[in-house]
C-alpha cells in the first residue's frame, strides 16, 4: 500500500511539472484561461475557478523554495528572497482559499468574482 501511495505521489508531481513546463510555453493554463474568461459558461467558469483554488492552496508553500531560488538566480539577497517566499506563500494560500470559498458565486453585471487571477503553475508572480 505504502508503495502504491508513493507512486501516486510521484506521477502527481510529474503532471504538476508538465503543468507548469506549458504554463511557462503557453503564459496562462487551460484552466486559467477558462476561469478569467468571462464569457464562458457558469459550470465552466465555477469549475475551473475551484480547481484553481485548490491548486492555489495546495501549492501555497511551494514558494516558500521557489523565491528564495529565484532571488539566487538574480543575484538578489537570500534573506529578502526568504522573506519574499513566505509572503507569496501566504498571498498564494488565501488567495486560493477566497477562490474555493466563492467559486459558486455568478456573474453579476455581465462579469465574474476575481479574487486571483494568476496561474497557479506560473510562480513568479
Amino acid at each position: 500500500m505504502k508503495r502504491w501511495l508513493g507512486m501516486v505521489g510521484v506521477i502527481g508531481l510529474m503532471v504538476l511539472a508538465m503543468g507548469a513546463v506549458s504554463a511557462e510555453a503557453a503564459g496562462d493554463c487551460g484552466m486559467c484561461a477558462k476561469a478569467n474568461d468571462d464569457s464562458s459558461g457558469y459550470l465552466s467558469h465555477s469549475g475551473n475557478t475551484l480547481l484553481r483554488g485548490v491548486t492555489n492552496t495546495g501549492l501555497g508553500w511551494f514558494e516558500l523554495f521557489n523565491q528564495p531560488s529565484q532571488a539566487s538566480k538574480n543575484g538578489e539577497n537570500i534573506g529578502v528572497g526568504i522573506l519574499k517566499g513566505v509572503g507569496y506563500s501566504v498571498k498564494r494560500t488565501l488567495k486560493g482559499a477566497g477562490e474555493i470559498l466563492t467559486f459558486w458565486v455568478p456573474a453579476s453585471g455581465g462579469s465574474y468574482l476575481h479574487i486571483a487571477d494568476n496561474c497557479p503553475f506560473d510562480m513568479n508572480d
